[in-house]
């Protein structure tokens, strides 16, 4: 066999010591335990008006969720069985646009791929211009996405907003490197 047939069938049989699900989980530990079982946020809709929300984070690391409904092992046994069935569609969806489970189930899904950049402390969307509520602009975060769709919300405590940052910025800053 040839040198260069050789080089090339060991490239192709080769595979990485690590995948990018294997990256991110080995992360999964230094990121906050109220982003995996929901964290209140306020989100900004596309008309100005200021709505609570639940910002979770899927157990992959894949997908960040944003929904009405915290779920969680204090809640009652019927939202226990929609955090079931929650989890059974962040898995559905864990790496595709969701736009089925966003429509019939109103959960916003934005896959960690399809986030361009992440901004915060300042009003940089027409949504937070809209915003018919008093903005304390250092609780504001927009999360730019899809062709600069925007995600904006609010987190009321630093250190819940540092922690949704952190979380962001590592879990992107891994995905890349390892993909």
């Amino acid at each position: 066999m040839n040198m260069q047939r050789q080089r090339s069938q060991r490239l192709v049989t080769t595979t990485p010591d690590t995948s990018v699900g294997a990256a991110l989980e080995s992360i999964k530990s230094r990121l906050s335990p109220k982003l995996f079982d929901g964290l209140e946020i306020k989100k900004v809709s596309s008309n100005g008006s200021v709505k609570p929300r639940i910002l979770t984070l899927s157990e992959d690391l894949f997908t960040v969720f944003i929904s009405h409904h915290k779920f969680g092992k204090s809640e009652s046994l019927s939202d226990r069985i929609q955090y079931k069935s929650f989890k059974a569609y962040a898995k559905i969806v864990n790496s595709v646009t969701g736009t089925t489970v966003q429509a019939k189930h109103d959960i916003r899904v934005i896959d960690v791929a399809d986030i361009l950049f992440v901004q915060s402390g300042f009003v940089g969307s027409r949504k937070l211009e809209a915003c018919k509520e008093e903005l304390d602009t250092d609780k504001v975060i927009s999360v730019f996405h899809n062709n600069c769709n925007t995600m904006d919300f609010l987190v009321e405590s630093n250190d819940d907003l540092q922690s949704v940052l952190d979380a962001i910025k590592t879990i992107r800053e891994v995905y890349h490197a390892s993909k």
